[in-house]
């Protein structure tokens, strides 16, 4: 029987093969997608789980509660709270802390910068999976001046992993002795590093408050004994460190490291788990218009096969086998269709890669994976066969037999809902795509307060700054520089904050907090930022070294009627406001401004910007990269286009943009697909109809209207669902954002006049062939 079954299968799929051949494509692009979006979410999902107890590891992060309900979530943590933990509470089995810094590997020509040096104590390796090469874990991080290489890092710098003994210069004077090798980290893993580093070096890189309970800039994990008492353990932490009055404004919690790199503790920020749940349900809606366009297609076409049915029932068949018949016949086509995926897969699977910045491989040895393929391959396979099983089994032998049964009637109503649900998502992914693009387009063109054009940034050094002053002169002297200016951050990557502020009538029973920065003379000039009140910091005031310019958000809060000349406690020193500079976005575009202030200095620069008269040339480029060669021979020569580095903060934005129009596309041509072939075979269906139609005087145009008519009703119908549903779907997605496009009428108008148009255009090519029917050629044969 079974036999019988397929050959049946084989057959019917070979006399249309316009549909089969629809069906099949459609489907295995929607389980393509379907398959692509698992490896990323499988992939996003197993971060840190290769580590050998990672249900036990645990990153702490801060509250920090400020006026007017503000809270700052951070995982920046004291670097004194590592030791403290592990001597206060025995709960602890272990504590290690983590920094990030950058430093020149290297001498002359052969140096590179390494912006992955990873500072950590030796604990670290009794928390995360770490696999030697060579060198001993309990001894390798002991010394001061030791580095541990990842497997990467030792062949470029040595090209060998035999390295244990020899030496590596960092900026040209720290010296360091590698101690051990080890395989490069997973990328799977939150914390990525080339090497490791004694904690207690940072000292030589210029970082400050290493061993202050003040100075929060620092990562620090636990490995607990158990897990069951997480939240008494963070109660006592808190008690213990409240004994010792650091602040009464901050509160330690722990996080399992499991769930770091999808969740967010700040319930108001973005969490990577927002954009895993887009994409998995955009592939969903691609899967389900496949589904839809198999069941209408197979339901239309019911009335063809109702002979069959009805003479396979006269014969002896039961219902229930030719249910399974053709839950079969459904089977068979998700497989093909599978087959067919995972060829497309293997093929988009490097774009996808490109897009978002990963390396997936579909490997045959994941077996969950593929679990989770087979889980929605007998899903499809049963949503998809289930209706149309139902319908063709249930024809009555009687009225097929003797030609009652009205030829594609069956099923009409429920085809209708699937073309609506199918142009519903559809309109859907159309609007919030438009809308993604507009936003990156707003993003690009908004005045954020300062202009970032022709401008480049150099990264900057502490053993740099002797010759700042000289370099700075010179390279002002090139004639189509405009600017040459230096500062701690980036404008817009000012994250550093305090809460150490105070000035004459503040409120004393309020905490506010101050994102702060420092900046030479012509920070303002080179960004265009203006200035509200007063003036930015100039060479020709010496005293400006004990002055500070704020924000507008700044003097809000401030609130003196006279902001110039009052003086500000910042860290216990004494500072004269001044100048008040026009609010600018120092941070993503989607938060508040929030108050600044800025300091001014020549010491403690990480960047020095150059900004242009015009664009930066090759000539120019080649100035500055001789003058900086002749002061820093020692360093290799960085530049980057700071425009680059602004936009590198929206990446998020820019996948998601990408990955939706690309769905999107996708989405549009399975549901013209599956219009398209439900229009042919309706045109067939009602062929004889419309040529009665034409012969008592009907024009061209009127069946040609007759025939476009329900299929826009149809996409009219979905247009008034699908618009409130992505208003409401765009509001949740950016409601966190302070600054977003408007969402204007004419997204929602124009993804359902596009949807109209595709709609009739697909549906026009059977509309015109039906009404230039030859009336003879269709009743000759009556």
């Amino acid at each position: 029987m079974l036999i019988s079954w397929i050959k049946q299968f084989v057959r019917v799929s070979g006399r249309g093969k316009f549909y089969t051949i629809v069906n099949t494509l459609g489907l295995a692009f929607g389980l393509a997608c379907t398959m692509i979006i698992l490896l990323w979410a499988d992939f996003q999902k197993s971060y840190d789980k290769f580590h050998s107890e990672y249900q036990k590891i645990f990153q702490v992060y801060e509250i920090q509660s400020y006026a007017n309900g503000y809270k700052l979530y951070t995982y920046s943590t004291p670097g004194t709270l590592s030791g403290f933990l592990k001597e206060k509470f025995p709960e602890i089995n272990s504590s290690a802390r983590f920094a990030h810094n950058s430093a020149v590997i290297g001498m002359g020509e052969k140096a590179f910068r390494d912006s992955e040096l990873g500072f950590t104590d030796s604990t670290f390796f009794r928390i995360f999976k770490i696999e030697f090469i060579s060198g001993n874990k309990n001894e390798c991080l002991r010394d001061l001046n030791s580095i541990v290489l990842t497997e990467k890092l030792a062949k470029k710098i040595f090209n060998t992993t035999d390295v244990i003994g020899r030496s590596i210069r960092l900026n040209g004077v720290v010296e360091l002795n590698v101690t051990a090798v080890i395989k490069d980290y997973p990328k799977n893993a939150n914390i990525q590093f080339s090497s490791l580093i004694q904690f207690e070096k940072l000292k030589d890189f210029g970082v400050r408050g290493i061993n202050s309970w003040g100075w929060n800039s620092h990562s620090t994990f636990v490995k607990l004994n158990n897990t069951d008492k997480i939240g008494e353990l963070e109660k006592n932490m808190n008690l213990e460190i409240e004994k010792m009055n650091i602040s009464s404004t901050t509160k330690f919690h722990l996080y399992p490291i499991e769930k770091v790199r999808l969740y967010n503790p700040d319930p108001n920020d973005f969490s990577l788990i927002l954009l895993l749940t887009i994409l998995v349900s955009v592939a969903g809606f691609v899967l389900i218009l496949a589904c839809i366009n198999f069941i209408n297609l197979i339901t239309a076409r019911a009335a063809n096969r109702a002979k069959e049915v009805g003479i396979r029932k006269v014969i002896g068949s039961s219902r229930t086998q030719l249910v399974m018949q053709y839950f079969l016949e459904s089977f068979l086509s998700t497989i093909i269709s599978l087959i067919i995926a995972i060829l497309l897969v293997d093929f988009f699977l490097p774009t996808f890669n490109s897009t978002l910045g990963t390396e997936l491989v579909m490997s045959f040895s994941n077996f969950q994976f593929w679990y989770k393929i087979l889980l929605v391959v007998l899903a499809v396979g049963i949503i998809s066969g289930i209706y149309p099983a139902l319908v063709l089994s249930s024809f009555q032998p009687s009225k097929v037999l003797k030609g009652l049964l009205r030829s594609g009637a069956k099923g009409a109503g429920f085809r209708k809902t699937m073309v609506i649900v199918q142009y519903t998502i559809t309109i859907f992914l159309v609007v919030v795509s438009i809308f993604m693009f507009k936003q990156l387009n707003f993003i690009s063109n908004v005045d954020t307060g300062m202009n970032r054009n022709n401008i480049i940034f150099m990264p900057f050094r502490k053993e740099m700054e002797p010759k700042y002053n000289s370099f700075k002169d010179e390279l002002s002297k090139i004639p189509s520089i405009k600017y040459v200016t230096g500062s701690q951050n980036l404008p817009f990557k000012i994250y550093s904050s305090t809460s150490s502020i105070s000035w004459d009538g503040k409120d004393t029973t309020q905490v506010y907090l101050f994102t702060n920065t420092v900046a030479d003379e012509f920070f303002t000039d080179a960004f265009e930022i203006k200035m509200a009140d007063g003036r930015f910091f100039s060479s020709s005031f010496p005293s400006d070294t004990m002055s500070v310019v704020i924000n507008e958000t700044a003097a809000k809060i401030i609130d003196k009627k006279q902001i110039l000349n009052e003086t500000l406690r910042i860290w216990g020193y004494n500072l004269k406001v001044i100048g008040v500079m026009k609010d600018f976005h120092f941070e993503h575009f989607s938060g508040k401004i929030k108050p600044l202030f800025i300091l001014y200095g020549q010491k403690n620069l990480s960047n020095v910007i150059i900004k242009a008269e015009q664009s930066f040339d090759g000539a120019t480029m080649d100035k500055i990269r001789t003058i900086f060669s002749d002061f820093y021979p020692e360093f290799p020569f960085e530049s980057t286009i700071l425009d680059d580095e602004y936009y590198n903060m929206f990446s998020i934005e820019k996948q998601l943009k990408s990955i939706l129009g690309q769905f999107t596309v996708l989405a549009i041509l399975i549901s013209c697909i599956g219009l398209l072939s439900l229009a042919a075979f309706i045109a067939e269906q009602q062929r004889k109809s419309l040529v009665l139609r034409k012969i008592h005087g009907a024009s061209m145009f009127k069946i040609i209207g007759i025939l476009l008519g329900s299929f826009t009703k149809w996409v009219l119908i979905s247009g008034i669902i699908a618009i409130p549903l992505s208003y409401i779907a765009l509001n949740g997605m950016f409601s966190n954002y302070a600054f977003h496009t408007d969402f204007s009428w004419w997204i929602f108008a124009g993804a359902l006049v596009a949807a109209l148009i595709i709609a009739i255009i697909t549906v026009l090519y059977q509309a015109l062939k039906t009404a230039r029917i030859n009336p003879v050629e269709i009743l000759r044969y009556e």
